[in-house]
């Protein structure tokens, strides 16, 4: 089934993108930027809490700004990632194998699973393997096009001329460059 644009979503909805494609949500200042072969469903979606499975595949995540009380988490089959800041974070779960990467290119988070955390910095791409007992492997992001893809979009949105009319914090605002022009009319 396609999904329809600007649908808004609340906690329980699932999304899914298949072989050769890439979808995108917003919610309030956060960026979700999901890749090709990707399962993701909201288990918590509120004021206070954005909490998101992915079940397999590739997540990046934008979060311009965490305010008091918020909490930003992506679980995956072994493993729960806090994200603590504000920054650019990348998750990819592979189900076959029971790994999940947890990359922070900016920002910190903590991982969680098999009774241990993990604190991840900038710079570092951490991979979790098992289930019980979790292994782990600290070692340099790699980027590869669903970073290049996603990274654009983060650097397109950045730059909106939006920004200097609309709060970010206004659902859709990202769109509104491709509709139109802005000006000020002083009467």
């Amino acid at each position: 089934m396609q999904a329809e644009p600007d649908r808004p979503m609340t906690t329980g909805d699932s999304l899914w993108a298949d072989q050769n494609s890439r979808g995108e949500v917003h919610v309030g200042r956060t960026a979700l930027w999901f890749g090709a072969q990707t399962g993701i469903s909201f288990l918590n979606l509120n004021d206070q809490a954005v909490q998101v499975q992915l079940a397999q595949g590739s997540l990046a995540v934008h979060v311009r700004q965490i305010n008091q009380g918020e909490a930003y988490e992506i679980d995956s089959p072994n493993l729960a990632f806090s994200i603590l800041s504000p920054g650019d974070y990348r998750v990819d779960v592979d189900p076959n194998r029971n790994t999940t990467d947890v990359s922070v290119y900016s920002g910190q988070g903590t991982v969680t699973g098999g009774g241990q955390t993990w604190n991840i910095t900038p710079g570092q791409r951490a991979t979790f393997a098992g289930a019980d007992q979790l292994s782990y492997n600290v070692g340099p992001i790699t980027n590869d096009t669903f970073y290049t893809w996603s990274r654009a979009r983060e650097m397109r949105e950045e730059h909106l001329e939006s920004l200097h009319y609309v709060s970010p914090d206004v659902t859709g605002y990202e769109d509104l460059d491709q509709y139109g022009s802005w000006h000020n009319d002083p009467t």
